[in-house]
């Protein structure tokens, strides 16, 4: 006797005269979960509309005696399974399609079915069954009840002294775990730990497993991240000092970058994100910012016109491509490859290690170090997480940021030199051309600036020694 359709992603009661009530096991589980519904009766089953394996198992009680496996390919398939003792275990192993339906035909026997994940819920069987079977799976349900609380309850009291013994910071980047960077942030972790003795230590996801720069900051401003590396172009719509790292030829060179940086100047632009919930703990070296491109050699400013450029997503960047005559096109880092060998873009600007781990050597066959911008990264932290520390742990932490900065930039000088030699052995035309040209094109871009605290700032930086 056919009873009617049961939607596989709902687990619908069934009424059947003369008969105690009948719910359907779970479907759509996770392969990993053992038996999501159980039915004891002898039945038809009858695949609805879709594909569904089911592990069956046949035997008296609980126990597993006889086994078998069911595919359902077609709307036609059936399979009549009689088990012995008239029981029978059914629980489907793989995530069916929302929406699917089962078709369920009773036949000589009562059928009960429960989910087992759900031990709130509680099943009568059918009279035929007995009040005895009733009552011992009633015992098993509360027994499982005890044992799975109880258990629960150690496990929390075991992760509650564990936590209590070690502090894990999330960290995030995306950027691939040979970068500089990213070995930065490990020699960071390292010392966390030899610093607080163990007390807080650093969990590092790298490669955008978390998200991009963008989707990790905003997870550090609701507190469900708590540091991540940004540069300073995607901070510009925090901070509008922060736009005076896009201008072009601000720094005389690196010594002069890292004299303002370590200074009152770099102090004071760590703390000014703290109204957007970031607070800067110490500055990445990221190198100067170059021109490659795909199609022909950029020796002069007159080359990049009518070149179509990535750029950050940031308007100095923007405004600087359009000075030098170039077409500015903001695109997501991760789409950059494809867009340089697709010739979606004629070229982009960037490191020299990131052109490197990016792979872009491969479709860019031309590299002009014209430095026009340095743009440092910097290692931030949540205001949420961070006023949670107590003082010494934000003294740990801000340690450990320092020395990794400082290690860091050590590294980035070498990678830097390595990469250069790398890059030329594959091909690449690494071109060194006249700075003052590139200079002199870019000055019409901080009349843009004049009365602003940009325009404040660059002279303050300028004043630098």
């Amino acid at each position: 006797m056919l009873l009617r359709e049961i939607p596989a992603d709902d687990a619908d009661e069934i009424d059947r005269a003369g008969e105690k009530r009948c719910r359907q096991g779970r479907v759509g589980c996770r392969a990993s979960e053992e038996i999501p519904g159980l039915c004891l009766g002898s039945f038809d089953m009858i695949d609805g509309d879709g594909a569904a394996d089911y592990n069956l198992w046949s035997g008296a009680g609980g126990g597993h005696g006889e086994a078998g496996k069911l595919n359902l390919s077609n709307r036609s398939a059936k399979l009549k399974f009689t088990p012995k003792k008239k029981r029978a275990f059914a629980a489907p192993i793989n995530r069916r399609v929302p929406g699917e339906k089962l078709e369920y035909a009773l036949k000589s026997v009562p059928v009960a079915c429960f989910p087992l994940p759900d031990l709130a819920c509680q099943f009568l069987l059918g009279r035929s069954m007995g009040k005895n079977l009733s009552f011992f799976i009633a015992g098993l349900l509360v027994g499982l009840l005890v044992c799975t609380g109880g258990f629960s309850w150690y496990l929390s009291r075991s992760g509650s002294a564990n936590s209590s013994t070690t502090r894990v910071l999330k960290m995030a980047h995306a950027l691939d775990p040979s970068h500089p960077v990213h070995v930065a942030m490990v020699h960071m972790k390292e010392r966390l730990e030899a610093i607080s003795g163990g007390k807080v230590s650093l969990e590092i996801y790298s490669s955008g497993v978390l998200g991009g720069e963008t989707e990790c900051l905003e997870q550090l401003q609701n507190g469900s991240l708590a540091l991540t590396k940004a540069s300073t172009a995607p901070l510009e719509g925090f901070v509008e000092e922060m736009q005076v790292f896009g201008l072009p030829y601000v720094f005389r060179d690196e010594a002069h970058f890292w004299n303002v940086l370590t200074g009152p100047i770099g102090h004071e632009l760590l703390e000014k994100p703290q109204a957007r919930k970031l607070r800067g703990l110490c500055y990445y070296d990221s190198g100067s910012r170059n021109f490659y491109s795909t199609k022909k050699p950029i020796r002069t400013p007159e080359d990049l016109k009518g070149m179509k450029i990535r750029v950050q997503n940031s308007p100095v960047a923007i405004r600087m491509i359009e000075v030098f005559g170039g077409s500015a096109t903001p695109i997501s880092f991760g789409e950059l490859y494809t867009a340089l060998a697709q010739g979606t873009v004629d070229g982009a600007e960037n490191n020299v290690p990131s052109f490197v781990t990016s792979r872009h050597f491969e479709v860019s066959k031309y590299f002009t170090l014209n430095a026009h911008t340095r743009v440092p990264d910097i290692v931030l932290i949540s205001t949420i997480v961070w006023d949670s520390l107590s003082e010494q742990e934000k003294v740990w932490v801000q340690q450990a940021a320092d020395e990794s900065s400082i290690f860091q930039r050590k590294l980035w000088a070498e990678t830097t030199a390595e990469d250069l030699k790398k890059v030329k052995a594959t091909g690449v035309e690494v071109i060194e051309p006249d700075i003052e040209a590139f200079v002199k094109k870019a000055e019409p871009i901080y009349k843009d600036y004049e009365g602003t605290p940009v325009s404040a700032l660059l002279e303050r930086i300028r004043a630098v020694k």
